[in-house]
Protein backbone atom coordinates (compact mmCIF):
# COMPACT_ATOMS: atom_id res chain seq x y z
CA UNK A 1 0.00 0.00 0.00
CA UNK A 2 2.70 2.23 1.23
CA UNK A 3 4.07 1.81 -2.68
CA UNK A 4 1.08 2.39 -4.22
CA UNK A 5 1.07 6.47 -2.48
CA UNK A 6 4.75 6.46 -2.95
CA UNK A 7 4.20 5.88 -6.76
CA UNK A 8 1.11 7.94 -6.86
CA UNK A 9 3.18 10.81 -4.65
CA UNK A 10 5.91 10.54 -7.67
CA UNK A 11 3.46 10.66 -10.43
CA UNK A 12 1.85 13.84 -8.58
CA UNK A 13 5.12 15.61 -8.32
CA UNK A 14 5.87 14.86 -11.27
CA UNK A 15 2.92 16.76 -13.25
CA UNK A 16 3.21 19.57 -11.34
CA UNK A 17 6.54 20.12 -12.07
CA UNK A 18 6.05 19.71 -15.66
CA UNK A 19 2.63 21.59 -15.31
CA UNK A 20 4.52 24.94 -13.77
CA UNK A 21 7.55 24.43 -16.14
CA UNK A 22 5.17 24.59 -19.59
CA UNK A 23 3.20 27.89 -17.38
CA UNK A 24 6.50 29.18 -16.95
CA UNK A 25 7.99 28.85 -20.67
CA UNK A 26 4.30 30.22 -21.97
CA UNK A 27 5.14 33.39 -20.39
CA UNK A 28 8.47 33.41 -21.44
CA UNK A 29 8.39 32.53 -24.75
CA UNK A 30 5.58 32.79 -27.75
CA UNK A 31 6.20 32.44 -31.41
CA UNK A 32 6.02 34.85 -34.21
CA UNK A 33 6.45 35.06 -37.76
CA UNK A 34 9.13 37.25 -39.18
CA UNK A 35 10.40 38.37 -42.54
CA UNK A 36 14.61 38.61 -42.88
CA UNK A 37 15.78 41.40 -45.52
CA UNK A 38 18.81 43.31 -45.79
CA UNK A 39 18.04 46.72 -45.25
CA UNK A 40 19.93 49.50 -46.49
CA UNK A 41 21.15 52.27 -43.73
CA UNK A 42 22.44 55.23 -44.32
CA UNK A 43 24.18 57.31 -41.56
CA UNK A 44 24.98 61.28 -41.78
CA UNK A 45 24.16 60.76 -45.61
CA UNK A 46 26.42 57.74 -46.05
CA UNK A 47 25.19 54.24 -47.40
CA UNK A 48 26.48 51.59 -44.82
CA UNK A 49 25.82 47.89 -45.10
CA UNK A 50 25.06 45.47 -42.55
CA UNK A 51 26.87 41.75 -42.41
CA UNK A 52 23.85 40.31 -41.48
CA UNK A 53 19.81 40.50 -42.49
CA UNK A 54 17.48 42.53 -40.96
CA UNK A 55 14.16 40.94 -39.38
CA UNK A 56 11.10 42.99 -39.85
CA UNK A 57 8.38 42.45 -37.80
CA UNK A 58 5.17 44.21 -36.73
CA UNK A 59 6.28 47.64 -38.82
CA UNK A 60 9.64 47.66 -37.04
CA UNK A 61 13.28 46.96 -38.28
CA UNK A 62 15.60 44.93 -35.99
CA UNK A 63 18.71 45.46 -37.10
CA UNK A 64 22.41 43.20 -36.02
CA UNK A 65 23.57 45.15 -33.00
CA UNK A 66 27.14 44.03 -33.27
CA UNK A 67 27.37 44.88 -37.38
CA UNK A 68 25.30 48.18 -36.37
CA UNK A 69 27.84 48.91 -33.37
CA UNK A 70 30.84 48.15 -35.18
CA UNK A 71 29.87 49.94 -38.06
CA UNK A 72 29.22 53.47 -35.92
CA UNK A 73 33.09 52.50 -34.38
CA UNK A 74 31.91 50.48 -30.97
CA UNK A 75 34.09 47.73 -29.17
CA UNK A 76 31.68 45.30 -28.79
CA UNK A 77 31.49 42.86 -26.03
CA UNK A 78 29.32 40.34 -24.44
CA UNK A 79 28.76 38.70 -20.59
CA UNK A 80 27.48 35.55 -20.96
CA UNK A 81 26.43 35.88 -16.91
CA UNK A 82 24.35 38.85 -16.82
CA UNK A 83 23.47 38.42 -20.78
CA UNK A 84 24.46 41.69 -21.34
CA UNK A 85 26.11 43.49 -24.40
CA UNK A 86 29.00 45.91 -23.90
CA UNK A 87 28.99 49.29 -26.56
CA UNK A 88 32.59 51.00 -25.85
CA UNK A 89 32.37 54.11 -27.92
CA UNK A 90 34.82 55.48 -25.50
CA UNK A 91 38.08 53.83 -27.06
CA UNK A 92 40.84 55.68 -27.78
CA UNK A 93 39.14 56.83 -31.26
CA UNK A 94 41.46 60.97 -30.82
CA UNK A 95 42.97 60.06 -34.12
CA UNK A 96 40.62 59.35 -36.19
CA UNK A 97 38.19 61.62 -34.58
CA UNK A 98 40.49 64.30 -35.14
CA UNK A 99 41.39 63.29 -38.25
CA UNK A 100 37.42 63.01 -39.30
CA UNK A 101 36.80 66.47 -37.83
CA UNK A 102 39.77 67.72 -39.40
CA UNK A 103 38.37 65.83 -42.82
CA UNK A 104 34.50 67.04 -42.27
CA UNK A 105 35.94 71.05 -41.62
CA UNK A 106 38.12 70.81 -45.48
CA UNK A 107 35.01 69.97 -47.30
CA UNK A 108 33.29 72.92 -45.10
CA UNK A 109 35.96 75.32 -45.93
CA UNK A 110 35.86 73.80 -49.88
CA UNK A 111 32.38 74.22 -50.08
CA UNK A 112 31.81 77.86 -48.58
CA UNK A 113 34.65 79.12 -50.74
CA UNK A 114 33.28 77.65 -54.13
CA UNK A 115 30.32 79.06 -52.81
CA UNK A 116 31.79 82.79 -52.27
CA UNK A 117 33.47 82.19 -55.80
CA UNK A 118 29.87 81.47 -57.33
CA UNK A 119 28.60 84.36 -55.95
CA UNK A 120 31.44 86.64 -57.06
CA UNK A 121 31.22 85.85 -60.27
CA UNK A 122 27.88 87.68 -61.36
CA UNK A 123 29.59 90.37 -59.80
CA UNK A 124 32.34 90.61 -62.01
CA UNK A 125 30.13 89.71 -65.12
CA UNK A 126 28.04 92.82 -64.62
CA UNK A 127 30.31 95.28 -62.94
CA UNK A 128 28.18 95.60 -60.09
CA UNK A 129 30.00 95.32 -56.81
CA UNK A 130 27.07 95.85 -54.36
CA UNK A 131 27.33 93.10 -52.41
CA UNK A 132 31.21 93.18 -52.20
CA UNK A 133 31.20 94.37 -48.59
CA UNK A 134 28.82 90.97 -48.00
CA UNK A 135 31.63 88.96 -50.25
CA UNK A 136 34.71 90.32 -48.38
CA UNK A 137 32.88 89.00 -45.05
CA UNK A 138 32.21 86.38 -45.71
CA UNK A 139 35.56 85.44 -46.54
CA UNK A 140 37.21 87.02 -43.48
CA UNK A 141 34.95 84.49 -41.62
CA UNK A 142 36.32 81.77 -43.26
CA UNK A 143 39.50 82.87 -43.13
CA UNK A 144 39.60 83.09 -39.20
CA UNK A 145 37.97 79.28 -39.30
CA UNK A 146 41.07 78.49 -41.48
CA UNK A 147 43.52 80.08 -39.06
CA UNK A 148 41.86 78.25 -35.91
CA UNK A 149 42.21 74.66 -37.32
CA UNK A 150 46.46 75.57 -37.51
CA UNK A 151 47.58 74.14 -41.12
CA UNK A 152 49.71 76.42 -42.34
CA UNK A 153 48.89 75.30 -46.27
CA UNK A 154 45.18 76.03 -45.70
CA UNK A 155 45.37 79.11 -44.07
CA UNK A 156 48.53 80.40 -46.76
CA UNK A 157 45.78 79.26 -49.39
CA UNK A 158 42.98 81.50 -47.52
CA UNK A 159 44.86 84.75 -47.32
CA UNK A 160 45.70 84.57 -51.21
Amino acid sequence: MKRKHKLMLSIGMIGIFTMSGSAWAEDQFRNVEVFFQRVNIAINGQQANLSKDSILYEGSVYVPLRSLSEMLGAQVGWDNETGTVHLDFIKDNKNTLFTASQKGIYQYVAIQNNQITKDLIPMFKNTEFDNMKYIVERYAALSKIVKNIDDNTMSQTSTK
